[in-house]
């Protein structure tokens, strides 16, 4: 992960809950893990750079979580509902 000129503090912490989120989600595809990555590469330019302006970057980690999100989705409908009856 790259992060933004300036102050390093926030940027751990959003950089920490997108990480959490890949992990749940690795977690609950199960044995195959989901191919995260895979997914993410796939829609997503890869990033070079080691300086980024904040706002590109702030960009980058709204389009990685809104990916994300859709990947839950996407897994959580994949998945069969389960019965109380």
């Amino acid at each position: 992960m790259i992060a933004p000129r300036g102050p390093q503090i926030p940027v751990y912490g959003m950089q920490a809950k997108i990480v959490a989120k890949m992990i749940a989600l690795h977690n609950r595809a199960g044995d195959n893990g989901g191919n995260i990555g895979a997914y993410v590469s796939g829609l997503q330019e890869s990033e070079d750079r080691i300086d980024i302006v904040r706002d590109t970057w702030l960009e980058q980690m709204k389009d990685t979580e809104r990916l994300l999100s859709a990947f839950e989705a996407a897994q959580a409908a994949a998945v069969p509902a389960t019965s109380n009856a």
